[in-house]
C-alpha cells in the first residue's frame, strides 16, 4: 500500500521531483518490485508476462539492465494489514457474488478490479520468461521492499522500479514509477528533491511518513498535517514509532545484508549473475503470447 496520501501530495508539494525517463546518461542497473507490476496487470485485465516482456524491451533500449525481485513470507508486523486486505476482499467478494452477471457487468469488472488476483500460473510465465530472457531474479526471503532497499544502499543497484511510495522513506533515493499498468511510461522520482522541496532532513522525512500511516503504522494524518509537525518541531524524529522507524529504514534491525534477506541458494543465483539467454524458450512464448515481433530482437540481447 505505502504511505498514506503520500502519492498525491509529493505531485503537489514537490513537482520538480518527478521527470519522465525517456533515456538515461549511462549503462544502469535498476531493479523491479515484482509484485506491483503484476497485480497492477491484473487489476488492468492484462497478461503479467506480456507486461513484463514489454518492459524489458523498454529497459533494454534505454541500456538498463534489470534485476527481478519477488515477495517471501510477509513479516509477522504486518499481520493487521494483512487481515484488514483479506477482510476487504472478501466484502468485495461477497458483493459481486451478489450482483446478477447479466445486468451488473459494468459494476462487476469494477468490483473485480479492487482485488486482483496473481495466480501461481501467472508467476510462473513470468519466471519463465525472466529465465528465457536472461534476467537476473531473486526471491526474497520475507519482503521485496527490505531486499530492493538493501540493493540500493549498497549500491548494488542505481535505482527501484514500484509503485509503492514506503520506497522513499526506506532510502531509495531514485524511485521509478510505472505510471501506467503496461509500465510503457515511467516516472522517476528523486529523494533529494523531494527532502528539499519539504525542507525536511531524511530521519524527519521518515517520522512525517510514520505519522501519515503506512502497513507498520496504524497512525493517519493529513500528509500536510505531518509534515508541518516535523517541521515545526511539535512532533520529533524521537517522537517517532521505533517499530515503524525500524521497519522502514531497516536501521537497527541488523538485516543489512543479502545473507539476512535471502536463502543460501538465492545468494549463490546472487553471486553467478544472468541466466543464459534462451532464444528458443522466448520465440516459443512470443508465440503463445502473441507479442510483436521486435520484442524477440531486444529479448535476446541483454543491456
Amino acid at each position: 500500500m505505502g504511505i498514506r496520501g503520500l502519492a498525491h501530495y509529493l505531485r503537489q508539494r514537490a513537482p520538480s521531483a518527478y521527470t519522465t525517463v525517456t533515456s538515461v546518461p549511462k549503462a544502469e542497473r535498476w531493479a523491479l518490485d515484482c509484485s506491483c507490476i503484476m497485480y497492477r496487470a491484473r487489476a488492468a485485465s492484462l497478461q503479467p508476462v506480456t507486461v513484463l516482456a514489454s518492459l524489458i524491451c523498454k529497459l533494454r533500449t534505454l541500456g538498463v539492465e534489470l534485476i527481478v525481485i519477488f515477495d517471501g513470507k510477509p513479516p509477522a508486523v504486518k499481520a493487521a494489514t494483512l487481515e484488514e486486505r483479506r477482510a476487504h476482499r472478501a466484502a468485495v467478494q461477497k458483493e459481486i457474488d451478489s450482483l446478477d452477471p447479466s445486468t451488473n457487468e459494468l459494476q462487476i469488472t469494477a468490483l473485480q478490479r479492487q482485488i486482483p488476483s496473481v495466480s501461481t500460473s501467472d508467476k510462473d510465465a513470468v519466471k519463465q520468461l525472466l529465465y528465457a530472457a536472461g534476467v537476473l531474479f531473486l526471491n526474497a526471503a520475507g519482503e521485496a521492499d527490505d531486499l530492493l532497499a538493501v540493493l540500493y544502499r549498497k549500491g548494488d543497484v542505481t535505482a527501484v522500479i514500484s509503485t509503492d511510495m514506503d520506497m522513499l522513506p526506506r532510502g531509495i533515493g531514485r524511485l521509478i514509477i510505472p505510471e501506467t499498468a503496461d509500465a510503457s511510461i515511467l516516472t522517476s522520482v528523486d529523494l533529494t528533491h523531494i527532502l528539499r522541496s519539504l525542507s525536511l532532513t531524511y530521519d524527519q522525512f521518515v517520522a512525517a511518513c510514520i505519522l501519515m500511516g503506512s502497513d507498520y503504522s496504524e497512525r493517519s494524518m493529513n500528509p500536510q498535517q505531518a509534515v508541518l509537525a516535523i517541521q515545526t518541531g511539535r512532533v520529533s524524529v524521537a517522537d517517532a514509532d521505533s517499530e515503524s522507524f525500524r521497519c522502514l529504514t531497516g536501521k537497527g534491525d541488523g538485516s543489512g545484508s543479502l545473507s539476512a534477506l535471502v536463502a543460501p541458494g538465492q545468494q549463490e543465483k546472487w553471486i553467478a549473475g544472468p541466466p543464459p539467454v534462451e532464444p528458443d524458450a522466448l520465440a516459443a512464448m512470443a508465440t503463445t503470447y502473441g507479442w510483436p515481433p521486435g520484442w524477440i530482437t531486444k529479448l535476446t540481447t541483454p543491456a
